[in-house]
């Protein structure tokens, strides 16, 4: 598909359906995005994209590179974007730059064959779902029983009145998970959905995760579109109080300064031994958190039945404002933690495996942290490839070589 010998493959944690993802490095150096098709539904969201790429050119989009589908499943090679900034957080001007993207997306002619809005019927349920079953949503505590039955009419009023239907092609996906931002450009990826609508829908669907990021007001990316605004809160009410879909992927996400909150709960279960001493030893713990969004900033989040149940994150220190397991500057420094009730199912394994790989795509040559002797945890780190380096505040600091 490449028409190159692959030297080395790297796992890829990114997006939210089952399809694998590898980074691919090639006998000449060069390196490639694959996403795999693992059954019929990722095979057919796959074609879909590729139709997309193959047909439709801009700046908005990554190159193809290749499409193989003579084998049982497709496979889709694109170029790697993984040195490009990946939201959030929302770097000045990018909220702009994705605006003009979707501008230039809504300009194209679209490609024969896309279906139009109109065939995505699910879509479309929403306010009457909650309607006949309010329970889901009304357990997640954001409003009363009282308030759903008296506001459900005009909500429901409000989302029919929505404007989708166009002949423009649109994203219908748009989200920080398919955006990423390089020189001052937004490319937009995942385009399996692409069809026909009114434009206005993209960035509908777009500005309310954008507003829990970190980015402006939805009414400011997006103003008088009332209708719109109560379609996207209806698609969600009638879902967030659901297990996850069959189709969804495993469930460590990259997130961003949303999560800043729960990151300082983790702190807690991650230093627990130090919680309320770092005075004495010179290093507050907030460290670790404050500011968050600073060059060099990634944290994973295990999402269990829609709620968090435990953080691995890390970020570069330098000497004069060390972490606990600080070793050297060009060296970031792993927190990794899981809620007590959520022990021993393997979350912490899975963290720690999906931020090791984190940091490898990121070009990291090695990875720190700080671990008390007596932590369990200690021997899930040395069968990781981490070994002792040093002490510092009654704790081993261990570093560990990535390959």
């Amino acid at each position: 598909m490449l028409g190159r010998r692959p030297a080395r493959l790297t796992p890829v944690q990114r997006g939210y359906t089952q399809a694998r993802r590898l980074l691919v490095e090639l006998e000449d150096g060069s390196r490639a995005f694959v996403k795999l098709a693992v059954d019929e539904l990722t095979a057919g969201w796959l074609r879909d994209e590729y139709r997309v790429y193959a047909t439709v050119r801009g700046s908005f989009l990554p190159e193809l590179l290749g499409f193989d589908d003579q084998g049982e499943l497709p496979a889709l090679a694109l170029e790697d974007l993984s040195g490009s900034h990946w939201p959030p957080p929302w770097p000045k001007g990018s909220v702009e730059a994705v605006v003009g993207a979707l501008d230039e997306l809504h300009a194209v002619e679209p490609p024969s064959g896309v279906p139009r809005i109109e065939e995505f019927k699910r879509l479309f349920e929403g306010w009457e779902v909650v309607e006949a079953d309010p329970q889901p949503f009304l357990a997640l505590g954001l409003c009363s029983e009282a308030w759903l039955r008296h506001a459900l009419p005009a909500l429901r009023e409000a989302a029919e009145s929505a404007p989708f239907g166009g002949d423009t092609l649109i994203h219908l996906d748009v989200r920080s998970d398919n955006i990423c931002l390089r020189d001052g450009r937004a490319l937009l990826v995942d385009c399996n959905q692409a069809c026909l609508g009114n434009p206005d829908v993209d960035l509908a669907s777009w500005v309310s995760s954008l507003r829990a990021e970190g980015g402006p007001e939805p009414w400011e990316v997006l103003p008088d579109q009332p209708g719109l605004a109560a379609w996207v809160a209806g698609f969600f009410a009638a879902r967030a109080g659901l297990p996850p879909p069959p189709t969804a992927d495993p469930s460590v996400r990259a997130r961003g300064a949303q999560d800043v909150p729960f990151l300082r709960d983790m702190l807690r279960h991650a230093y627990y031994a130090r919680w309320g001493t770092d005075e004495n030893d010179g290093i507050p713990l907030s460290r670790y958190v404050e500011g968050w969004g600073r060059r060099g900033d990634t944290a994973l989040v295990e999402i269990e039945g829609f709620q968090p149940v435990g953080a691995a994150w890390y970020r570069l220190f330098t000497a004069a404002r060390p972490g606990y397991g600080f070793v050297d500057e060009q060296t970031p420094e792993l927190t990794i933690a899981v809620v007590p009730s959520c022990r021993g199912k393997g979350f912490g394994r899975e963290l720690l495996e999906a931020l090791l790989e984190k940091a490898r795509a990121e070009g990291y040559g090695a990875v720190s942290l700080s671990v008390e002797p007596d932590n369990p945890a200690l021997h899930l780190y040395e069968r990781h490839g981490f070994t002792r380096v040093g002490e510092r505040g009654g704790a081993l600091v261990m570093r560990a070589e990535l390959e």
